[in-house]
């Protein structure tokens, strides 16, 4: 838990230019292509910056790297569709940073980010959630999916 994922997100962004130059690039008309990176990218907002705010509001740090800060379990706004909307936000900015170089190969970024994150990153934010709200952290489990489904 030493990066932050939006430091992997934006890494896997800046990735994006250099391998858009190495793998087949999709023709695509100039105003499709920047209709989806624009719709993409305000999905990815949508997601993002309530979930921020929400955080922000219960008084508890956005940063996972230090569990120990978490002051409060946010359950309310888009924490009732997904434990994790913030990651559900950066997905969707990494599709967004597909269509900008025109490589649909890259699309490939945001399950690669999802198996980062389910394997690296999320099961140790969980296993300190767990400690810390216990019963409370258990039943939101039980009624929220880690992503959307």
């Amino acid at each position: 838990m030493r990066i932050p994922p939006l430091l992997v997100v934006a890494l896997m962004l800046l990735a994006m230019v250099p391998l858009a130059h190495v793998l087949p690039t999709t023709a695509m008309p100039d105003a499709a292509r920047w209709g989806a990176v624009t719709f993409f990218g305000l999905v990815g907002a949508i997601f993002v910056l309530p979930a921020a705010i929400s955080f922000r509001r219960a008084g508890t740090t956005v940063d996972p790297r230090n569990p120990e800060k978490t002051e409060a379990l946010v359950t309310d706004g888009l924490y009732r569709i997904s434990r994790n909307p913030m990651y559900v936000g950066f997905c969707f900015w990494l599709i967004a940073g597909a269509f900008a170089v025109s490589s649909l190969w890259l699309l490939i970024a945001w399950p690669m980010f999802v198996i980062y994150m389910n394997a690296l990153q999320i099961p140790a934010e969980e296993r300190a959630m767990a400690e810390k709200f216990a019963e409370q952290w258990s039943v939101f489990c039980e009624r929220v999916p880690r992503w959307l489904v």
